[in-house]
């Protein structure tokens, strides 16, 4: 069955194919073959600028690489920023128009279809999706683009595309400390910011202000921008942890009157142990504050009666 349709799909190529001067012109080898696979290292590309700026900007057309993938159309004399954009522009062209293309001589374009080029049109569907099946995604490129390629292919452009973000990741998160400095020079003040944490236990941002002063005025701004972005009303089914900073708490009262607001623990036992010290009102403190049915945070709390009031009388 897929032989009769890749067999199908080369007759409704060939019967589409169209004599074009432009591909001629460029091109030593115009062939309709189907796609052979070679990987071109898209980042290590020369640049082509090969026109003088002052004398030649109103002789030549500019590539526009913003305009919808099917509507791109090589000109004789049009410039590119890079290799990569005039490949892409062909590929794109050749693929709307039913073309099979080679290109040969001083480009060195080979295969136009590959995995690089399959990273870069699905990196963002696969990334949202990671368990998505190469057959979809070879189905997905044969609807779309109507172009055979084979599942190797596809393997290896899902690996590209999923080991970019791993890169990504690593190299934004080294530069964490070096944002946080910049944000602390260019904006002298206060940091005020908001993180949420989902169904699997993991923390996320959800919004961030740099502010003159910590104040109630100051998180109640923040806080109605915070209800209107994410869609949050009088706060009722929400649950807010924070500091006991005075300002914050008021300003809870004010934009979420239904929320249930609680106290970071860190934050209390730092006041608590300014008064109770030693590692026996340590533990005991912590264990209050991982009870998980009010009668043992009660029982835990009886423990802390006692022991301070054998402790005073001693």
């Amino acid at each position: 069955m897929a032989d009769e349709d890749e067999s199908g799909l080369k007759d409704v190529l060939e019967a589409q194919y169209v004599h074009n001067e432009f591909l001629i012109e460029i091109c030593d080898d115009y062939e309709r073959d189907a796609f052979i696979e070679e990987e071109v290292d898209y980042d290590n590309e020369d640049v082509m600028v090969d026109v003088d700026e002052e004398e030649n900007t109103n002789k030549f057309l500019i590539h526009n690489p913003h305009i919808p993938w099917n509507l791109m159309k090589p000109q004789v004399g049009e410039r590119y920023a890079s290799l990569v954009e005039l490949k892409t522009c062909l590929t794109n062209y050749a693929l709307a128009n039913g073309l099979q293309l080679r290109c040969g001589r001083n480009y060195r374009l080979g295969s136009l279809v590959n995995s690089n080029w399959i990273a870069k049109q699905y990196g963002r569907k696969i990334r949202q999706n990671p368990s998505r099946k190469l057959v979809d995604l070879m189905e997905s490129i044969l609807k779309k683009y109507k172009c055979i390629v084979p599942v190797g292919q596809c393997s290896r452009a899902k690996a590209k595309a999923l080991g970019e973000v791993e890169t990504t990741l690593i190299d934004h998160y080294g530069k964490l400390w070096d944002y946080g400095e910049e944000i602390n020079r260019s904006n002298p003040g206060e940091l005020l910011s908001a993180v949420g944490r989902d169904a699997t236990n993991q923390i996320y941002p959800l919004a961030w202000a740099v502010v003159e002063v910590e104040s109630k005025s100051s998180w109640k701004w923040f806080l109605e921008y915070l209800m209107e972005d994410i869609g949050l009303t009088d706060g009722f089914g929400i649950t807010i942890m924070s500091d006991q900073h005075k300002g914050l708490v008021e300003a809870v009262k004010d934009v979420f009157p239904l929320v249930e607001h609680r106290q970071c623990a860190r934050h209390i036992y730092a006041n608590f142990k300014k008064k109770f010290t030693g590692i026996q009102f340590r533990a005991l403190f912590w264990a209050a504050s991982k009870a998980g049915t009010p009668e043992e945070f009660q029982c835990v709390m009886q423990e802390i009666k006692g022991f301070l009031t054998k402790h005073l009388t001693i």
